[in-house]
């Protein structure tokens, strides 16, 4: 296993532990993942208990420097997802 992880292979994971086929396994996951995504757009915080928070972040505009040629730039207004992860979580990864 490399060592970055697929949804393939968390869909393979999902199913074997369910019993249930590769492909039911993989669109739940597109949905879950669907659903993260459409609320972060919403403005809406996504906490799961044991893992953590994805929550969207305002980034004022600015401007910034080519470091090629040092030209200014103007960088618009955005919203960047960000990620805390819970303190179940950081004792098991640190287990």
């Amino acid at each position: 296993m490399s060592s970055q992880i697929t949804r393939k292979e968390l869909a393979e994971y999902a199913a074997s532990i369910h019993g249930i086929s590769v492909n039911k396994a993989d669109n739940l996951l597109k949905d879950v993942f669907k659903f993260v995504a459409d609320n972060l757009q919403d403005g809406r915080k996504v906490s799961v208990h044991g893992f953590g928070t994805f929550e969207p972040r305002s980034r004022a505009p600015r401007v910034a420097r080519n470091p090629l040629n040092g030209a200014s730039i103007e960088v618009p207004a955005r919203v960047a997802v960000g990620f805390k992860v819970s303190e179940t979580l950081k004792r098991t990864v640190n287990e």
